[in-house]
């Protein structure tokens, strides 16, 4: 610390000049806002039938919303010295969630997966804040040891280890999709960085085998591969959601159908959906 730090209490040294990035606040915003339209127009039956509320599921997604812009605005005053400090603390912080997920006393289990703990009124998706925290430790790994990273092998090595460990408990819960998702964003993250292309190839290659030899031995990930090939064979379970994106473009066409007019309540959703499987059953036979 030095003589300057010494003079002010702990929040004002945490004072930084706020800067925007206009390109990716304009790309947040838009999702942001895009998400509520489509949340509100997707889930207004529903919300009706569930709850009473034809806005309970858009309110929900906007305390949450609220929530996330409090704590990033939060985060926008904290220099980025403190975060390159705190990346080991994150890792643990990490591994830690993700292992104490898998004690049956502590992890939620749905549907066979152990992915959640119960916290009160919420339930929380341990993947999400802990490939948060593998996320902030890699930047900061990549900051402090870019040069071991560029000309090195065991200076790529080191950090993908750990994230290796990291994907390891994601499909011990299990959640392959998660898995995918933290490996492909930690490989991103280090050619960007400045790797070399043999070691990022070396490693993507065995990421890939390794990911593909998963899939092909667990039946339930490899229906969900294959299952665009023919999603009205199970269309309420692993074709739903292409099912689904297929009635609404046929309905609604390039321009779509407006405002909370694809399915006026949700009884006659079902009903259209029962008779498009049908249909196309029909088809298929003849």
């Amino acid at each position: 610390m030095t003589a300057r730090n010494a003079t002010f209490p702990f929040p004002a040294r945490l004072k930084t000049s706020l800067q925007f990035d206009p390109v990716l606040l304009t790309i947040v915003l838009t999702l942001l806002f895009g998400g509520f339209v489509i949340l509100a127009s997707a889930s207004i039956s529903v919300s009706d039938n569930v709850a009473g509320n034809p806005f309970f599921y858009l309110e929900r997604q906007l305390v949450a919303a609220l929530i996330g812009a409090a704590a990033g605005g939060i985060c926008l005053f904290i220099p980025m010295q403190v975060w390159r400090t705190l990346g080991p603390l994150m890792l643990l912080a990490g591994l830690a969630l993700l292992l104490l997920v898998l004690v049956p006393a502590i992890g939620h289990e749905v549907n066979g997966s152990r992915r959640w703990i119960r916290l009160g009124i919420m339930n929380l998706q341990v993947s999400e804040p802990a490939r948060l925290c593998f996320i902030i430790y890699l930047a900061g790994y990549l900051v402090r040891r870019n040069k071991a990273v560029r000309d090195e092998f065991v200076g790529f090595l080191r950090p993908m280890l750990l994230l290796s460990l990291a994907c390891a408990a994601l499909l011990a819960e299990p959640d392959f999709g998660a898995a995918v998702v933290l490996l492909a964003t930690a490989l991103i993250m280090l050619f960007v960085a400045g790797a070399r292309i043999r070691d990022f190839l070396l490693f993507f290659s065995v990421a890939i085998v390794g990911m593909g030899l998963l899939a092909v031995a667990s039946p339930y990930r490899m229906q969900r591969l294959t299952s665009f090939l023919d999603p009205w064979s199970d269309p309420f379970n692993s074709g739903f959601q292409l099912t689904q994106s297929l009635i609404a473009i046929g309905r609604g066409e390039l321009m779509a159908s407006g405002w909370a007019t694809a399915c006026r309540n949700y009884s006659t959703c079902r009903r259209r959906i029962r008779t498009s499987c049908s249909q196309c059953s029909q088809k298929s036979s003849d």
